[in-house]
């Protein structure tokens, strides 16, 4: 919902028995003429692949004024779950065109992801943002680096977050995969929403955060301010 694109520039190379990607020697270049995420139609997608036996190395950019990138990576589909490395480099990205923040904002920020293994059972995910910079009413937030970890050790799923702004994890029995799920049976319970036709079960959750005072909370919920750490359980 809210996603649709246009047509696809470009060429293709399959080489192999079949159509089966875990064997079959491929490559593109593929360009996108528009794709439209909920109300802004972005414009200017390029993308080349290459590869055999299920891993492939692509690269490529977006030209949109409201998302520029370019990015690059090697990901493994030989399993049940992907695996991906990966560069991008975020040179604008305006979240209020694509709905996800209510004021014009804008940021750039240079991520590097290293996903092994996606796997709920034996997660194991790095993200790290560094040189982010947040624009807003013709004002600059320098961030320091963002860290992200997701892992699973002795039957526990443990999610990381460690920034300036913010120190969080979330740890128990349950799979990251169900987390949008569980969070919305939580705030069923206080907001009498229907329960979900599938509810997960059979899981625990510990959350624990440290918020610490940082210029990033006045840019973006202006009017909030705080002077000392405030913890959340």
């Amino acid at each position: 919902e809210g996603f649709v694109c246009s047509k696809a520039n470009g060429t293709v190379s399959l080489n192999g028995a079949g159509m089966d990607y875990t064997t079959a020697a491929f490559q593109s270049g593929i360009d996108l003429a528009s794709f439209r995420i909920k109300q802004h139609v972005y414009t200017g997608i390029h993308v080349d692949l290459a590869g055999r036996s299920g891993t492939f190395d692509f690269k490529g950019n977006t030209k949109d004024p409201l998302l520029v990138t370019n990015f690059n990576g090697t990901a493994s589909m030989s399993n049940k779950y992907p695996s991906i490395k990966s560069f991008i480099n975020v040179q604008n990205a305006n979240p209020f065109a694509l709905g996800l923040y209510a004021d014009s904002l804008s940021f750039k920020t240079k991520a590097n992801l290293d996903l092994k293994d996606l796997d709920p059972s034996s997660l194991n995910a790095y993200i790290r943002l560094d040189s982010t910079v947040v624009f807003k009413n013709n004002s600059a937030y320098r961030m320091d680096s963002l860290l992200a970890k997701g892992y699973v050790d002795i039957g526990k799923t443990f999610i990381t977050v460690n920034s300036s702004a913010m120190d969080a994890v979330v740890k128990g029995v349950y799979q990251y995969t169900e987390l949008g799920a569980i969070f919305q049976q939580t705030l069923n319970k206080y907001t009498h929403s229907p329960a979900a036709a599938a509810p997960v079960s059979n899981y625990s959750i510990d959350m624990a955060a440290d918020i610490k005072p940082d210029p990033l909370y006045a840019v973006l919920l202006p009017g909030l301010f705080f002077d000392k750490n405030m913890s959340l359980r």
